[in-house]
C-alpha cells in the first residue's frame, strides 16, 4: 500500500544539503534585485510568525471538532492556489482602500511554495485568467515547475500586477475542477487555497453539485479553504464550499504578512501530525519528539544587540545538530530591523532547552518537528482474531474486521513515544440506506494500532472512513484522516444470454460473432474465457471475447453486451480436415480479487469445421553439369484469408545423402534473385497464399519458385531432400514437400576449364604486380630538404675570406622545392622509361643539373632535371658533354659531381680543390667527372671580395 508524505513545515537554514534546505535557498533568493535586502529576512521572520499565528488561530477556526489532517497513503499531494488579481487588490475602490498594496498575497504565497518539497505538486491560478481564457498551469511536481512558479510569482510578474477587472469566482472554480480532475490520482489529497477581496461578480455556484462534481470529494480527499479580507463583502457559496469539505474560512489583512500567512500555515498544518512550539523567554523547553526525523528552529529578534547564537542543552547531553546554524538580518525599506537564526538538531529521548544570546528578552522562538504520519486501513473478512485477506467484497451476513494502524513514512508502525497516551481511533460508517454515523475503534496492545469489528453485513455498499486523533500540547488534538474505503455486501449470481453458442460451418481464414449479455450482481471483476476441453479443439479454432483472446484477462461488468469472437486462422493442416467441434467455453473469475468467489460462467458452442488443401505430392527434375533449374510450387483450398508460411530448406548437411554444395538449392524473390542461406545453413523466405489461387503450375499461380543449380563437377546420381511450408498461425503440423533431383556428370573440360583459366589469369596478376611493385622499390628521389641544407650561399667577410651565409636558408629551400616540384620530376620519372627499370638490377636515380648564380638573388638559380636513367655512366663515358658542369643525383642517398673545365672552372666559378698548383702545365688538359666532397666551396670568378657580397656556394 502506497504512503502519502506530508508537506514539511521546517525551514532550514546552515550547511546541510538536504532537498528542502535548498528549495527553501531559491525561494529567499528569488525576489528581483531591488526587493533583495527584504525577500531573506522577511520570509525568514513570516516562518516563524506563520508558526505561532498557527498555533494562536487553531483552536478559534476549529472550535467544534479536531483539526482534521490528510493522511491520503499517498507519496505527495496537490495544491491549487488561486489569488484575486482584481483590481480592487491594487487601488481604491468604493469599498475602500487597496487590498493588497504591498502584494502580501504574492508574498505569501512564494512562502508557501517554500514550505512545499520538491514531490509536492502545485498549480497557481489567477482568478480572472479562465475568464481571460488563459490555460491553467498544470499541477505538476515543484521539481519540475518551481523555477515556472518563481517567474510567475515574481514581484514584476503577472500575478503581481493584478490586471483583472471583475472577481470572477465562478470561472476560475470551473477550471479549478477541470484541473483537480485531470490531475487526480488514486489516495492523493487535493488541497484548493481561494484568496479573494471581495464579493463574486459572475454566476453563483451550487455547492453540493460542485463538490459532486470534484472526484477527490468522494473519498474524502479534497478541501477548499477560503482566504477573505477583513470588512470587505464576500460571496455566501464559497464559505459553503469551504465548510462542507472540511476546509476553513480566514481573515486576513494589509497591515501585516502574518495576518495573510496564519490561513496559509492552518492548511499546511493539517497535513502534518503534529503542531509547531512557540517558545519564549520563560518557556524555553521542547518535548522530546522521539521519533521524529528532525527539529528546525528559527530564532527572531529585533535589532538591538549582538549576533543572534542558539544554545541547545538535554539531560543526556547536547543534542546533535544538523549542520551549522545561518545567521541573518532583516529591513524592509524604513521599517523594523529583525535578526534571525536558524538551526537544525535530531530529536533525542529527552526534551530540549533552547537558549538565544544576543536577543535580550525580547527574543522568539519557532520550532518545527518533522513527522511523516499516515492511516493505513485493512478490511478482513471475518471476526477479528481470525480475520482473512483485505479485501472490498464479502457475502451478506458475513463480518469484517478494520484494523486502522498510523505508520511513518517507511511503512513502520510507530511506537508509543509518537502515539502517546491519549491517541484514539474511530470509523466514520455509513451504512446502505442510513446517514454516516462516528463510532469508535477498539484499542491493541500496540500503541497505533486499532481494530473495529461488523457483523451480519446486510446487502450493500458500506463506507468506511478512518480517522486517528493524537493529542496536542497545545491542547487542540490533532486528526489524521485516512481515504474512504468501500465495502460491498451482497450474494453472487451470473448468467449470459443466449446461453449457448451455434457457430454452423467453419472454413478457414473466417470469424464468427455473436452478442452475449452477461448479467448478476457480481463486481466487476477481472475474468479469463478458457475452452473446456482445449485438447479436444482444433489448433485453427480460437476464441475471443469482445477482441480479448481466451487465456488474457479483462474486466467484467454486470449489464454489458459482450461479443463473443470464434476465429479459424487460414491454415489448419496439411491434409483436408472435416470435423464437429461440440465444446464448451468458461469464464472464470479472479478469486483472489474478492472474498465472496464469483462463480464460472459456462457456454456451450457447437460448430463444424470444413478445410481443403491442396499440394504437389512430390517434386522432381533432371539437371545436368552445369545447369540450373527452376520449379514453381502452387497451392489450392479453401481458405477465405491469405495464408503466411516460412518456406524452409534444412542446411546442406543436415541433407541425406547429399552432394554438398556441388547441387546449390535456395529460393528467388519476386525480382528472381537467390535468396542467401541464414547463419545456421538454411533458406527461409516468406510465403503468401492468397485466396482463390489454383493448382495448376501456371506462373501467374505460382506461390514459389524453387532454383536449382548443379555444378559442373557434380557427382552423377538421385539426390533426395524436402521444402517445409511452415504456418506462422493456426495449426502447428507443417506443409511439407518432397524433392527428387537426378543430376547427369558433364565433361572434364567443363568440370576443370574455368579452374584453369583463373589460375592463369592468377599467375599473370601477380606478375604484373610483381613488375609494377619492383618498378617502384628500384625508384631513388632526391630529398628536396636534405639537399638545400647542403647548398650553401657563401659571402666575403670583411677579411677577404668566405662565410657560409645561413639566413639564406629558407631562399635555397624555397629554390629547390620551387625546381623539383611534382610535374616535373613526374615528367622526368616518365621519360626515364619506367618500363626498363621495373626490371631486376634496373634502377632509376633521380639526377639534377646545378644552375648556380653568382649574384645574391637566390632565386636566379634553379635545378634542372634530367630525363636520363644513367645520367653518370654517359658523362664517365663522354665527360664533354658535361664540361664546366655540377650535378646531384640520388645514387648514395644525396651526391654531387662535376666535369670541371680548364682552370677549374665550373660555370662562372672557380672549383676550390687540393694540389692544383702542383699539376703539370705541359700535359694537355682532358675532362673528366669527378665527385664532389662534402663541402667543396665554388667561388665566384671576377669578384671583388667587397665585404658582404656574393663569394660563391658551398656544396656536398
Amino acid at each position: 500500500m502506497t504512503n502519502w508524505r506530508s508537506t514539511s513545515l521546517s525551514l532550514r537554514v546552515g550547511t546541510s544539503t538536504t532537498t528542502s534546505d535548498r528549495r527553501f535557498s531559491r525561494v529567499l533568493t528569488a525576489a528581483p534585485a531591488h526587493d533583495a535586502p527584504l525577500a531573506r529576512p522577511v520570509l525568514l521572520l513570516a516562518a516563524l510568525l506563520l508558526a505561532s499565528v498557527t498555533l494562536l488561530f487553531a483552536p478559534v477556526l476549529h472550535a467544534q471538532e479536531p483539526s482534521p489532517v490528510l493522511s491520503t497513503q499517498s507519496r505527495s499531494v496537490q495544491y491549487l492556489i488561486v489569488i484575486d488579481d482584481s483590481g480592487s487588490m491594487r487601488v481604491r475602490t468604493a469599498e475602500g482602500p487597496a487590498a493588497d498594496p504591498e502584494r502580501l498575497a504574492i508574498f505569501a504565497t512564494r512562502s508557501l511554495l517554500s514550505m512545499l518539497d520538491d514531490r509536492d505538486e502545485v498549480s497557481v491560478l489567477r482568478l480572472n485568467g479562465a475568464r481571460e481564457g488563459e490555460s491553467t498551469m498544470p499541477i505538476a511536481p515543484l521539481a519540475e515547475n518551481r523555477a515556472r512558479l518563481g517567474a510567475m510569482l515574481a514581484n514584476d510578474g503577472p500575478v503581481a500586477a493584478y490586471p483583472g477587472k471583475l472577481t470572477p469566482c465562478a470561472s476560475a472554480l470551473e477550471a479549478v475542477r477541470d484541473e483537480l480532475n485531470r490531475a487526480r490520482r488514486p489516495n492523493t489529497a487535493q488541497v484548493v487555497l481561494f484568496l479573494t477581496d471581495g464579493e463574486c461578480n459572475d454566476a453563483q455556484v451550487n455547492t453540493e453539485r460542485y463538490l459532486e462534481s470534484i472526484d477527490s470529494q468522494e473519498d474524502g480527499l479534497f478541501q477548499f479553504y477560503l482566504l477573505r479580507w477583513r470588512g470587505r463583502v464576500f460571496s455566501q457559496y464559497l464559505v459553503e464550499l469551504a465548510r462542507k469539505s472540511g476546509g476553513s474560512i480566514g481573515e486576513v489583512g494589509a497591515d501585516d504578512p502574518t495576518d495573510l500567512l496564519a490561513p496559509f500555515a492552518n492548511a499546511l498544518s493539517r497535513s502534518q501530525g503534529y503542531s509547531a512550539h512557540l517558545l519564549r523567554p520563560g518557556t524555553t523547553t521542547i518535548p522530546a519528539h522521539t521519533g521524529a526525523r528532525r527539529m528546525r528552529l528559527l530564532a527572531v529578534a529585533p535589532d538591538q544587540g549582538s549576533e543572534l547564537r542558539l544554545n541547545l542543552n538535554a539531560p543526556s547531553g547536547q543534542p546533535r545538530t544538523l549542520g551549522a546554524s545561518r545567521t541573518g538580518l532583516h529591513h524592509y525599506e524604513d521599517g523594523k530591523r529583525y535578526r534571525y537564526v536558524a538551526l537544525d538538531y535530531e530529536p533525542g529521548t529527552t526534551p530540549v532547552t533552547v537558549q538565544v544570546s544576543g536577543g535580550a528578552n525580547r527574543w522568539r522562538v519557532v520550532a518545527l518537528p518533522d513527522y511523516r504520519l499516515f492511516v493505513e486501513t485493512r478490511v478482513q473478512q471475518g471476526r477479528c482474531g481470525s480475520q482473512g485477506e483485505d479485501t472490498n467484497f464479502v457475502q451478506v451476513g458475513s463480518g469484517i474486521c478494520v484494523t486502522l494502524s498510523l505508520i511513518n513514512e517507511e511503512g513502520q508502525v510507530v511506537s508509543a513515544d509518537v502515539a502517546s497516551r491519549g491517541t484514539e481511533a474511530a470509523i466514520l460508517y455509513q451504512e446502505p440506506g442510513a446517514e454516516p454515523r462516528r463510532l469508535p475503534a477498539a484499542s491493541t496492545d500496540k500503541a497505533a494500532v486499532f481494530r473495529f469489528e461488523r457483523v451480519n453485513l446486510q446487502e450493500g455498499d458500506h463506507i468506511l472512513s478512518p480517522r486517528i486523533t493524537l493529542p496536542s500540547a497545545q491542547g487542540t488534538p490533532v486528526t489524521l484522516r485516512g481515504a474512504a474505503r468501500t465495502l460491498q455486501v451482497s450474494t453472487r449470481r451470473i448468467s449470459a444470454t443466449p446461453a449457448s453458442l451455434e457457430a454452423g460451418d467453419l472454413l478457414p481464414g473466417t470469424d464468427h460473432f455473436q452478442e452475449i449479455v452477461i448479467e448478476g450482481n457480481f463486481p466487476a471483476t477481472r475474468a479469463r474465457l478458457t475452452v473446456a476441453r482445449a485438447d479436444g479443439l482444433p489448433e485453427c479454432v480460437t476464441f475471443a471475447l469482445s477482441g480479448v483472446p481466451a487465456g488474457q484477462a479483462q474486466t467484467i461488468s454486470p449489464g454489458q453486451t459482450y461479443t463473443l469472437e470464434t476465429r479459424v486462422a487460414p491454415y489448419c493442416g496439411p491434409v483436408d480436415v472435416r470435423r464437429t467441434i461440440d465444446n464448451a467455453l468458461r469464464l472464470e473469475f479472479d478469486r483472489g480479487a474478492h472474498s465472496i468467489p464469483i462463480p464460472t460462467l459456462v457456454i456451450p458452442v457447437r460448430a463444424e469445421l470444413i478445410s481443403q488443401l491442396t499440394a504437389p505430392h512430390h517434386l522432381e527434375t533432371t539437371l545436368r553439369g552445369g545447369q540450373k533449374r527452376d520449379l514453381r510450387i502452387s497451392l489450392s483450398g479453401n481458405h477465405r484469408r491469405a495464408q503466411h508460411f516460412d518456406a524452409v530448406i534444412l542446411p546442406t548437411d543436415e541433407r541425406t545423402g547429399w552432394p554438398g554444395d556441388d547441387l546449390r538449392l535456395t529460393f528467388l524473390d519476386a525480382r528472381g534473385n537467390a535468396l542467401p542461406e541464414s547463419d545456421q545453413g538454411q533458406v527461409t523466405t516468406e510465403v503468401v497464399h492468397a485466396t482463390g489461387t489454383d493448382a495448376s503450375p501456371s506462373a501467374s499461380s505460382a506461390i514459389l519458385t524453387l532454383h536449382l543449380r548443379a555444378d559442373a563437377c557434380c557427382q552423377a546420381g538421385t539426390y533426395s531432400t524436402e521444402v517445409a511450408l511452415v504456418p506462422r498461425q493456426g495449426a502447428s503440423s507443417p506443409l511439407r514437400l518432397p524433392l527428387t533431383v537426378h543430376v547427369e556428370a558433364a565433361g572434364l573440360w567443363r568440370c576443370w576449364g574455368t579452374t584453369i583459366a583463373r589460375t592463369l589469369v592468377l599467375v599473370l596478376l601477380l606478375l604484373l604486380l610483381a613488375y609494377i611493385g619492383n618498378m617502384w622499390r628500384s625508384s631513388h628521389f632526391l630529398d628536396r630538404d636534405r639537399l638545400a641544407e647542403r647548398l650553401v650561399p657563401l659571402y666575403w667577410s670583411d677579411y677577404g675570406e668566405t662565410r657560409p651565409q645561413t639566413r639564406s636558408a629558407e631562399d635555397v629551400r624555397r629554390m629547390v622545392r620551387k625546381s623539383l616540384g611534382l610535374w616535373p620530376r613526374l615528367k622526368a620519372w616518365l621519360a626515364a622509361n619506367p618500363l626498363v627499370f621495373g626490371l631486376p638490377g634496373r634502377d632509376y636515380y633521380e639526377s639534377a643539373e646545378l644552375v648556380l648564380d653568382a649574384t645574391r638573388n637566390i632565386h636566379r638559380s634553379r635545378l634542372r632535371l634530367s630525363h636520363e636513367r644513367e645520367l653518370l655512366t654517359e658523362l664517365r663515358a663522354n665527360p664533354r658533354r658535361g664540361l664546366a658542369k655540377m650535378y646531384t643525383t640520388a645514387r648514395g642517398g644525396i651526391s654531387f659531381y662535376a666535369v670541371p673545365a680548364e682552370g677549374n672552372r665550373l660555370g662562372v666559378f672557380e672549383l676550390q680543390r687540393e694540389f692544383d698548383d702542383f699539376a703539370d702545365p705541359t700535359i694537355e688538359f682532358e675532362p673528366k667527372l669527378i665527385n664532389l666532397r662534402r663541402r667543396t666551396e665554388l667561388i665566384a670568378m671576377h669578384s671583388d671580395r667587397e665585404p658582404d657580397t656574393m663569394a660563391g656556394w658551398r656544396i656536398g
